[in-house]
């Protein structure tokens, strides 16, 4: 199933998916804060670059957690605002300075038409999405720490880490690229957030 919060787009899903397909993808009209969906029904949610568009990130996270059953697992990706660049916009920036800073720093370079689209945005980072996991019974693998450590050992082939992989392998022959990837892990400082979250266990 999936869940859209406009008409139109869920008639263009509607009209799009294959008429041959079996199980045809059901699309309905909804909001990630109320999914129509019953507590512990769902083995597979996939959250793919939504969550900085919701209203409230809190509920979208209290609800996924809602209905996740026991063996099932979330995929969360979103951009992280620790990183200093925002991506709708396509511009290098600091998130954590507000979005009066990031209209400016969209003005100085040539994105100013669009600098209204950050109004809607959640600037997610890790830290704020992984209180939300712990309060909403989650545990979470974090996979960016694993691209960058992929990254640092020669093995990422994804667009978004390929600067950030040329600059560790140098670092790498230096001897120092381990501690560098341990510093960016606990600073947050990777391009996007990638979780896999389950439903914590009492084991």
């Amino acid at each position: 199933m999936g869940i859209e919060p406009e008409h139109e787009a869920v008639n263009a899903a509607l009209a799009m998916r294959k008429t041959d397909q079996t199980p045809q993808p059901h699309f309905e009209q909804g909001f990630g804060e109320y999914l129509p969906l019953p507590d512990s029904g769902v083995d597979l949610i996939v959250c793919h670059t939504v969550i900085e568009h919701v209203n409230d990130v809190e509920a979208v996270v209290r609800e996924m957690a809602r209905v996740l059953s026991p063996i099932g697992a979330i995929h969360l990706d979103a951009p992280n605002y620790r990183f200093p660049y925002e991506p709708h916009l396509g511009i290098f920036t600091i998130p954590a300075l507000g979005k009066a800073f990031v209209k400016f720093t969209a003005l100085l370079q040539g994105r100013w038409s669009q600098r209204n689209f950050v109004n809607h945005l959640k600037f997610v980072t890790p830290g704020t999405l992984q209180r939300q996991f712990r309060k909403y019974g989650l545990q979470w693998h974090n996979r960016a720490i694993d691209k960058l450590q992929a990254a640092a050992s020669g093995n990422a082939d994804i667009q978004k880490y390929r600067m950030i992989a040329k600059l560790l392998n140098a670092l790498q022959r230096l001897g120092i690229a381990s501690l560098i990837v341990s510093t960016i892990s606990v600073l947050g400082l990777y391009p996007s957030v990638l979780y896999t979250l389950r439903k914590r266990t009492n084991a």
